[in-house]
């Protein structure tokens, strides 16, 4: 598309072509989609806002799971191409998961190169 309307919702499902409904049934999504509508969402609220989540706290660096930073480089830039204002904002997490808690494997200079 050219433009997009301000409050667009744009929904990349994957980066590595394996769906949602692949793991969870509609179900338990319709669930956990209620749960985060209910949660206030603070962003600036007269451009498009550009969420990115970097799947990391549980993966090691090489795992193939493990989107390499470069490809959400080149994604946030070919937005800002098509939308120079654009409000981006990723998320992702350096925990490991609890059985594991005490081994992280991501630390926070990780993610530098998206600061």
């Amino acid at each position: 598309r050219e433009s997009f309307n301000t409050s667009s919702n744009i929904f990349l499902p994957s980066a590595n072509g394996i769906t949602v409904s692949d793991y969870f049934p509609a179900a338990f999504q319709s669930a956990m989609r209620k749960r985060l509508l209910d949660m206030p969402v603070k962003f600036a609220g007269d451009r498009v806002t550009v969420g990115f989540h970097v799947r990391r706290g549980d993966l090691k660096e090489n795992d193939f799971r493990a989107t390499k930073d470069e490809y959400y480089f080149k994604l946030a830039e070919r937005i800002r191409q098509q939308l120079p204002t654009a409000d981006m904002h990723l998320w992702s997490s350096t925990k490991n998961i609890e059985a594991f808690a005490d081994k992280p494997l991501w630390k926070s200079s990780d993610f530098d190169g998206f600061r």
